[in-house]
């Protein structure tokens, strides 16, 4: 279930908007999304540091099965293993690099953005007035701030390790079938946007 609040200034006063919709969290990802980096503050360059490593990671971890395949095309020769046994360190190089940034300053990075974005909820609701606040029990507010923060944390994991991912994926299938043909590009960029 999905559980959102919203703490708004309407001029009027402040107000507590607390919702449930059976619809699931993958509905609103844009939203979330959106949601996540309005409120990075000053966690943004570390946030998009994370975001390009898990491209980085994601897309040499796919790049090993392709050298592979480019190499053995017309047969494997000394030159080419040497050639190829560099690619493949270079790559592995880049692939553990980009997981220790992830690990390094993403995993913490999404507990520092769980524990800001609960003091700065925290701070909106200290400067409601009690008639608004006497309209919902505090221990729910507190609830729905706190199951807010721990599920934030979830989703910044996903777009670090997941989310990167497919975005390496389509970027390598993209290019690889614009490499071969602009056409069969056309068909699975109009497939991805249907989809």
């Amino acid at each position: 279930m999905f559980i959102s609040i919203s703490i708004a200034n309407d001029h009027k006063g402040y107000t507590i908007l607390v919702y449930r919709s059976p619809k699931p969290v993958k509905k609103y990802f844009m939203t979330v999304i959106k949601f996540i980096y309005a409120n990075l503050y000053h966690l943004k360059v570390r946030f998009w540091i994370c975001v390009i490593a898990g491209i980085a990671a994601s897309g040499a971890s796919l790049a090993i099965p392709l050298l592979l395949a480019e190499f053995t095309k017309t047969g494997l020769d000394s030159d080419k293993l040497k050639q190829l046994i560099v690619y493949l360190a270079l790559v592995i190089i880049i692939s553990l690099t980009a997981s220790w940034i992830i690990r390094r300053h993403g995993e913490p990075l999404a507990y520092q953005y769980l524990n800001n974005l609960r003091l700065v909820y925290f701070r909106k609701l200290e400067e409601l007035p009690i008639t608004r606040m006497a309209k919902y029990h505090s221990g729910y507010v507190v609830s729905m701030v706190n199951q807010l923060g721990s599920r934030i944390a979830d989703i910044i994991f996903d777009i670090f390790w997941t989310f990167t991912g497919v975005l390496a994926s389509v970027g390598i299938l993209i290019y690889i079938t614009a490499s071969k043909s602009f056409k069969l590009t056309a068909v699975n960029i109009a497939i991805f946007l249907i989809f």
